[in-house]
Parts: C-alpha cells; sequence; structure tokens
C-alpha cells in the first residue's frame, strides 16, 4: 500500500510541475525554452510515479511483495545493525550547534550565489558543508571531495549556461 501512496504522490507532485511549467511563456527556440526542464521533470515524474503507483497496485493484488518476486531486496537488518560503529541511539542527542551553523551556510550561500558568483560559491558550499557536518576531511577522502565539488561546477557550467542558455548575473567571481 506505501508504494501506491508513494507513487501517486510523486505522480502528483509531477502534475502540478508539469502545470506550473506549461503557464510558462513559449520562447522562439527549443534551446531558449524556460518551460523545457520543468516540462520534462514534470513528465518524467508522473511517468515515474504512475509506475510505482502500479507495481504497488499488482503486489496488493497478488499478494505478493517486491522482495518476494526478485524485485528489490529487503535489508538485512542484523548486518546494518553491526555496521553501525558510533554510540547507541540513547547516547545521540540533537546537535543545534551543528543545526543552526548549517542552516547559518545554506543562508549565506543562498543570499552571496548572486551577489559574490554563482559557481563560487557552489563550489564553497559543496566543500564546507560536509565539514561543517562533522565529516574528516583527510587524504583520499578530500580529494575525492574536492573533485566532487570541482565536477558539480564544471556540470552547473555545462547543462544551465551552455546547453540551456541560462546567463547567470554579473558578479565580480564567476
Amino acid at each position: 500500500m506505501r508504494d501506491v501512496v508513494t507513487g501517486a504522490v510523486v505522480a502528483v507532485i509531477g502534475t502540478f510541475i508539469l502545470i506550473e511549467a506549461l503557464r510558462l511563456p513559449d520562447a522562439a527556440t527549443v534551446t531558449n525554452d524556460p518551460a523545457l526542464l520543468p516540462e520534462l521533470v514534470g513528465g518524467l515524474l508522473i511517468v515515474c510515479g504512475l509506475i510505482v503507483v502500479g507495481q504497488g497496485w499488482y503486489h496488493l493484488r497478488t499478494g505478493t511483495t517486491a522482495s518476494s518476486s526478485g524485485h528489490v531486496p529487503l535489508p538485512d537488518v542484523e548486518a546494518l545493525d553491526e555496521l553501525e560503529t558510533e554510540g547507541s541511539a540513547e547516547d545521540e542527542s540533537p546537535d543545534y550547534v551543528t543545526t543552526a551553523a548549517m542552516a547559518v551556510t545554506v543562508i549565506a550561500y543562498a543570499a552571496l550565489a548572486f551577489r559574490v558568483g554563482y559557481l563560487t560559491t557552489t563550489f564553497a558550499f559543496l566543500v564546507g558543508a560536509p565539514i561543517l557536518l562533522s565529516w574528516t576531511p583527510r587524504g583520499r577522502r578530500l580529494l575525492v571531495l574536492l573533485g566532487f565539488a570541482v565536477g558539480m561546477v564544471i556540470a552547473i557550467r555545462l547543462v544551465f549556461i551552455s546547453a540551456l542558455n541560462v546567463p547567470l548575473p554579473e558578479t565580480p567571481l564567476p
């Protein structure tokens, strides 16, 4: 039943996105169309949501589960318990300082992205946020994080600026 509800919610969200995208003005060419990406995302969400609804409905009607039909295996709870390396749930308490710092970081990112430079602040955010969340950058892990941040900035540059012709505002930094 949960799959049916989840799929239906995803399809409704996709429908909402598609309806809102259809309200955007049409462009002379497909490459300059501001509605192209939202229409694609909305359409894909509708299709994926309906697939999940169909699978969930099938499993409800046949009395099977996704794991018994070979689609998705259930997680091994004992193996997951063994992977837990830190203290128990009783020892964990909310970390309000980290939560507040992350909230300030997100607000600062949103405020500075189009004043300082979108690509520069995106890189700083993608490197800084994991470190702020108590992730310890050492050796190869730091190189992977830096590579990920550089790759995301390049992907944003290629997709939005080059392919979709979405201009960024003039800022001191890129």
